[in-house]
């Protein structure tokens, strides 16, 4: 019966992956250009908004991409004054438009929150500037239930600290209906927010208000901003460097997921309860650095984290890590060439894959030049992780720390000014295409039309392929759902399994040019 259960959980597992489209681009010119944020709107296809030097007017201008569902240019935008202007966050809205926030210091001195709203094709409809006489930042929009607009951040101008917390709520387009500072005699800083299902804002980032380390802050509000509940939670014990949330979700039992990089070095999740009680924790790494940045909910109820980690030439690659609801790991990758890849964004599809973007020094028109001069970097992946070329799959080791929570009292205030610049628009882009494929087996080069039987495999798998393709395959490298390697050989059609444990495992095939990652179930 267990076999049966488990053929069963492959088979689906196979038809969801089949047909999933899979691709690696990136797009910019001969200067520097970054994505920050994507994701996938209602045609199928992607936006994303970061910044350009190579379209902008004078200095970084925000950068607009809308593509089809194959990672292919309709249309790009630039958007700014003449100084610099960055779009940190964009999400489709609900009259199939987009709103874009960041920072200009075009419009203001030095910087304010700059919020950008376009119709379907990109045309500017209007755009706003709120903050002060000194630094303001908008790390996050979304749209809210009335139509109108929750943008998080950090400001210098308002508040108790040197920085605090900054919370914006307006209306549909764009005036503000209110704005609170959030912090105490330190540092504060929000990174995101999402609306919640009681109608108020559940919002993460940083704070050191209550001592020298930086502890991750998490801060519960009502409807109308006022706190219902605030935590300082240290990951690492304290005096261990810094902990920050980049990104937060409500759980389907009320309760909210974390995550960010504790102690500068390790990725990590923390699960608290709808009170704020924490409930665990979990981190992540690979060698020596690893970051999250991005977090969304997926649809088995697990989460997908997007960050970077260092390779073994010391370089930094795109991370992405795949847990359960209780944030085991169920499987990690890394994307990148020999320089330097990060990522900032990751979303799950509708076919069950995963879209990531960030930026990337080693491909594209930009090349890298102490590490500027990069391109846009966009993967779309299957439900597994494969993208079709410039990937690996990770040793990552996994960590229940002991953790710290405490409540904070942080004073609230107000702030706020409103401006409406004349934004500047303009065209730019490139792309480049460095794979591109079609269902779960992501090449169709040399290693195409090779499979494993019997699957699931409980005492010997075999390799089913062309007489002329053996000599193509290079190495087998096989690694349990932990991302441990559990075998890696020259090439032979068959493999004794009898010994290992039952379970998932992936087998990546390593051509010339080439990767080729199956999936293989044990099943005695």
């Amino acid at each position: 019966m267990k076999r049966k259960i488990s053929l069963l959980i492959f088979l689906l597992s196979a038809i969801i992956a089949h047909g999933q489209v899979t691709f690696q681009k990136t797009y910019g010119g001969n200067a520097d250009d970054e994505g920050y944020c994507v994701q996938q709107t209602s045609d199928g296809g992607y936006i994303i908004s970061g910044q350009t030097i190579s379209y902008g007017a004078v200095g970084w201008d925000v950068y607009l991409i809308k593509t089809n569902n194959t990672g292919d240019t309709l249309w790009t935008k630039t958007f700014g004054g003449t100084n610099h202007e960055s779009g940190y966050s964009v999400i489709q809205t609900n009259d199939g438009g987009y709103i874009v926030c960041g920072v200009t210091n075009s419009f203001s001195n030095p910087y304010d929150v700059y919020l950008l709203k376009t119709d379907s094709n990109g045309n500017l409809l209007w755009s706003k500037a709120y903050g002060g006489a000194n630094l303001e930042s908008g790390k996050c929009v979304q749209q809210t239930n009335d139509n109108g607009f929750i943008i998080a951040g950090h400001t210098v101008s308002y508040g108790a600290g040197n920085y605090d917390g900054y919370l914006i709520k307006t209306d549909s387009i764009g005036d503000t209906l209110w704005t609170k500072t959030y912090g105490g005699s330190g540092d504060d800083y929000f990174n995101y927010v999402r609306q919640t299902t009681d109608g108020g804002y559940i919002l993460t980032g940083t704070s050191n208000s209550s001592g020298t380390d930086n502890s991750l802050y998490l801060v519960k509000t009502m409807s109308n901003g006022d706190t219902l509940w605030t935590r300082l939670i240290n990951v690492a014990a304290p005096g261990q460097l810094n902990d920050e949330g980049y990104s937060v979700v409500q759980t389907n039992d009320g309760g909210y997921v974390a995550a960010g990089v504790s102690r500068g070095d390790k990725v990590f999740l923390i699960k608290a309860s709808a009170t704020g009680n924490l409930v665990w924790v979990k981190t992540f790494g690979v060698l020596n650095i690893a970051n999250a940045n991005d977090l969304q909910l997926t649809s088995d109820g697990g989460f997908i984290v997007g960050g970077h980690t260092f390779n073994a030439v010391n370089q930094s690659d795109m991370y992405l890590v795949k847990t359960d609801s209780y944030g085991n790991l169920q499987w990690s990758k890394t994307f990148g060439g020999p320089d330097e890849e990060y990522s900032y964004s990751v979303q799950q599809t509708t076919d069950n894959g995963y879209i990531i973007c960030g930026f990337t020094c080693g491909f594209g028109a930009g090349g890298c030049t102490l590490y500027a001069n990069g391109d846009v970097y966009l993967i779309k992946t299957d439900s597994l992780g494969n993208s079709g070329c410039n990937e690996n799959i990770p040793v990552t080791t996994v960590n229940t720390p002991s953790s710290v929570s405490n409540s904070f009292s942080p004073a609230i205030g107000w702030g706020g000014g409103i401006n409406s610049p004349v934004s500047l628009t303009g065209r730019g882009g490139n792309v480049n295409t460095l794979c591109l494929a079609n269902g779960i087996n992501e090449v169709t080069g040399e290693l195409n039309n090779i499979f494993i039987f019997p699957n699931p495999a409980s005492n010997e798998l075999i390799f089913t392929l062309p007489n002329q393709n053996k000599n193509w395959i290079k190495q087998v490298v096989i690694y349990d759902i932990l991302s441990k390697k559990v075998y890696s050989n020259s090439f032979t059609q068959n493999i004794n399994v009898s010994g290992w444990s039952n379970g998932v495992y992936f087998v990546q095939l390593k051509g010339s040019n080439e990767i080729k990652t199956l999936k293989l179930v044990v099943q005695h």
